[in-house]
């Protein structure tokens, strides 16, 4: 067959794709048979209706696909379709050029967040998406929330759920119930069951006082972090970890949280996540195991409150181990109030025992708040004073400046071995 009659050929059977209506298509495959080699001009109809599906269920295969790069995720699809193509023995026309864009195209429409996330661009941004379970798109900006013109579909929705698990890094068909992580600079929440919802924001960056961070991360003091909800606790913990690290590069140390919302920048530093622990008695088995790496520091973020007492109780005189651990309460008294009552509640001892045995295990109580400026405000600084009979919290009427001199007196530093 001649080339001209090839191309008269293709296009009578493509005449009708220029309109890009891809699903209603009908490709006759006694034309684009294996083996034989034919020229289509109308590519991307083509690529997309004989490709799509396959790229698809190849970025399924890929367990660490997110973990790629953009680049890496363009070049593996790019040449599994070239492969496929060749295959085929299908010549296209401008193949390169046509091909990039079909691959853009399956990337777009298969990312993490389905370009939900373009309600998040900018570098500052502090918009919140909320995609419901009936396919409701609303933003928030500045406390204020308006509904988008953007509308979810099922498919849509069921591709998202399937990226959130996979981003995670757990089976879609592992049963769980809702989600909470960070994914890069993006913080994430989802709940499964019963009804359905999303929630996303760009994870928000501190700039730490570096006097404060310091001596805080030097002190071999154990020091109790508290603030209320967005007080920016695992933010701070965060820039405390990574400035340890890189102070103190031989030291090791474990950072225990509920689900990776830090992400420590070295090795040195052992992250363990709790998230699916399912018993006390299990949690417990990982401690021990914890305190065998015999770490200079452990730090302790968003730890589930059925596991607060059993960690307290189980960090002994014995450990010597710096303790770093965050909190949320809405203040001192409510910190001592909380975790006083669920430890007596757990334990089945009175109030007060809880109290002492809890706040004796601390040197230090440092009160955060939200910060609107990106800054991390260090807003109190508590002593704890604890004997047989009581405990009492000294407030230290300084500057966070002001800090470093008065804990060079408290405890011994860290030691770069």
């Amino acid at each position: 067959m001649a080339l001209q009659d090839r191309f008269e050929k293709v296009d009578s059977k493509f005449v009708n794709i220029q309109s890009h209506d891809y699903d209603s298509l009908d490709f006759d495959e006694t034309y684009l048979k294996s083996g034989d080699s034919y020229v289509a001009d109308n590519v991307e109809a083509v690529m997309t209706e004989r490709y799509e599906l396959k790229a698809i269920q190849k970025i399924d295969a890929v367990k660490n696909w997110y973990d790629l790069s953009l680049n890496e995720q363009r070049r593996l699809l790019s040449e599994f379709i070239q492969s496929l193509i060749s295959e085929d023995g299908i010549l296209f026309l401008d193949q390169d050029f046509h091909l990039a864009r079909v691959v853009d195209r399956v990337l777009k429409q298969e990312s993490e967040f389905l370009d939900f996330d373009l309600f998040l661009h900018g570098e500052n941004n502090k918009s919140v998406v909320y995609i419901l379970g009936n396919g409701d798109v609303y933003v928030e900006n500045d406390g204020k929330t308006a509904k988008s013109d953007r509308i979810a579909d099922a498919s849509q929705l069921q591709k998202l759920r399937r990226n959130i698990y996979r981003m995670r890094g757990i089976d879609s068909d592992s049963g769980v119930s809702s989600l909470n992580f960070r994914y890069h600079d993006f913080l994430i929440s989802a709940v499964f069951t019963p009804s359905e919802f999303y929630v996303i924001r760009k994870s928000a960056d501190i700039t730490p006082n570096i006097s404060v961070l310091s001596c805080l991360a030097s002190s071999k003091l154990n020091i109790l972090f508290i603030g209320g909800f967005n007080s920016g606790k695992s933010l701070c913990m965060e820039k405390l970890i990574n400035f340890f690290s890189s102070k103190y590069l031989n030291s090791r140390s474990v950072l225990l949280q509920c689900s990776p919302y830090i992400k420590p920048l070295r090795d040195s530093v052992f992250p363990v996540e709790t998230e699916f622990v399912s018993s006390v008695s299990d949690f417990r088995g990982i401690f021990d195991n914890i305190l065998r790496l015999n770490s200079e520091c452990i730090f302790v973020d968003n730890l589930q409150e059925d596991f607060l007492p059993c960690f307290i109780n189980s960090f002994n005189d014995e450990i010597t181990s710096a303790l770093r651990l965050t909190f949320r309460a809405c203040g001192l008294d409510d910190c001592v109030e909380r975790l006083s009552g669920l430890y007596a509640k757990e334990l089945n001892t009175s109030f007060e025992f809880a109290k002492r045995k809890i706040f004796s295990k601390f040197n230090l109580v440092v009160e955060l708040e939200a910060s609107e400026c990106g800054v991390d405000v260090f807003r109190n600084f508590y002593l704890v004073n604890s004997n047989d009979s009581d405990i009492s919290f000294d407030k230290l009427e300084v500057s966070a400046d002001s800090l470093a001199s008065i804990l060079e007196n408290l405890s011994e530093k860290f030691r770069n071995i």
